[in-house]
């Protein structure tokens, strides 16, 4: 059989109510405060009675206003069977949840020491990076990808690759930082890691000279120390890109990294490390969770 149930129009009752109670709050407080109910029965009646008046046209009880009786409720009694009443149904407050997410682009510029620094000339980087953080640990995964010269001719396998030519540095990273402040506008963390560095031609110079590619440095085990400042702006509360509630903010960061790698082991001559400062603009959030 086909469903008949004719649903009533809307009628606003439920609205007509709340002004009705309205206009009678002082008359119903005062009857609430004459009963012979424990007192504990008197201020949850009470904060049950706003919670049912509240809406846009309130100015006088706003969510704030639930909220802070909530809290003094709590704090008065805390072993009252409405508590959990309270905290499930009436206390609407968010907070942002442990767990934060970022995303940030940059560019920079870097430099070599020891002996790689009479090989190759500085680099100018262009890179993304994604941050996943719990409390006050962030990891923190970037793709670094550096672009400067040779400062001579490099020759291997009778194979030369000339000065002046252009090389790429990969430096793909995964460190772990530590928030040792956070305010309003300004996050500060210190960070180790583990990366890897390549150093080598050009597709273009590959396809030119073939076997040039015996001259690079292949991907090596690079360990990495350094120090992020984030300054933020733009700060928002609400619907975020995902479909959850989040707070978040752009950011600003500036990074510097002193980075190990140890071509040494497998390359005479090349000992050496490399420092980069990278500036980068991006953006961290954190969904907002009901606090309990």
């Amino acid at each position: 059989m086909m469903d008949k149930t004719i649903e009533p129009s809307n009628d606003y009752l439920y609205v007509k109510l709340q002004q009705k109670l309205y206009l009678q709050k002082s008359a119903i407080e005062n009857a609430i405060s004459k009963s012979s109910l424990p007192q504990s029965d008197k201020d949850f009646l009470v904060i049950h009675f706003y919670s049912c008046l509240i809406n846009n046209d309130t100015k006088t009880i706003t969510q704030d206003t639930l909220n802070l009786l909530t809290v003094n409720f709590i704090k008065k009694y805390s072993d009252n069977a409405h508590i959990e009443f309270l905290r499930k149904h009436i206390r609407l407050k968010y907070v942002p949840s442990n767990w934060g997410y970022g995303t940030e682009f940059f560019s920079g510029y870097s430099f070599f020491t020891n002996n790689l620094k009479d090989h190759f000339s500085s680099n100018v980087p262009i890179g993304v990076a994604f941050d996943l953080s719990y409390k006050k640990v962030v990891l923190y995964l970037r793709d670094y990808v550096g672009i400067g010269h040779t400062l001579h001719d490099l020759t291997d396998k009778n194979v030369i690759w000339p000065k002046k030519s252009t090389y790429n540095l990969c430096l793909p990273e995964l460190s772990l930082g530590y928030v040792i402040h956070d305010g309003k506008i300004l996050k500060l963390a210190p960070f180790v890691g583990i990366a890897s560095t390549d150093i080598s031609p050009t597709e273009n110079d590959i396809k030119e000279s073939p076997g040039v590619e015996d001259n690079q440095l292949n991907f090596t085990t690079t360990y990495s120390i350094g120090f992020n400042m984030d300054i933020k702006f733009g700060r928002n509360i609400g619907i975020g890109l995902s479909s959850f509630r989040e707070e978040s903010n752009m950011i600003f960061r500036i990074r510097y990294a002193y980075n190990l790698p140890q071509f040494s082991g497998k390359y005479a001559g090349f000992e050496g490390n490399m420092h980069y400062i990278t500036l980068g603009i991006g953006g961290f959030g954190r969904k907002l969770v009901r606090d309990k």
